[in-house]
């Protein structure tokens, strides 16, 4: 067989198979929403979600964590979501506060990464007359 035949047919095996990856990724993601949604009720997992968004964006964007691994800032979303939690009276577990730490994680990669900032190549730079 041709070299560049065979190198094609990897190199399109190989897209075909990180696609499926991210989209089994993705519907992983959306199982696991409607079961913590289903575990500890829609209005309580709104809360708890907005707040793990909350204090996820607070340690990717914080001066004072930029020091830290990926691993301190987990433990800190985590114990900052029981305690809020606690005081909430809102009944949930370490691992369901790791999931919604890791939904508020993802929901900030896509947003950030989908949103549209307006730059395109023709754009002005900040500062600059048109």
């Amino acid at each position: 067989m041709d070299q560049t035949l065979v190198t094609n047919l990897l190199f399109a095996l190989i897209t075909a198979i990180v696609g499926l990856l991210a989209y089994a990724g993705k519907q992983l993601i959306t199982i696991g929403l409607l079961y913590l949604q289903k575990k500890i009720g829609v209005s309580d997992y709104d809360l708890l979600l907005k707040n793990a968004s909350t204090v996820v964006r607070f340690l990717s964007q914080s001066p004072a964590t930029e020091l830290w691994d990926g691993a301190q800032k987990k433990q800190y979303a985590i114990n900052t979501i029981l305690n809020f939690a606690e005081k909430m009276k809102i009944n949930v577990n370490y691992d369901t506060v790791d999931q919604l730490i890791e939904e508020a994680v993802q929901v900030m990669k896509t947003t950030f990464e989908d949103y549209d900032w307006g730059l395109n190549a023709y754009d002005v730079p900040l500062g600059q007359p048109e």
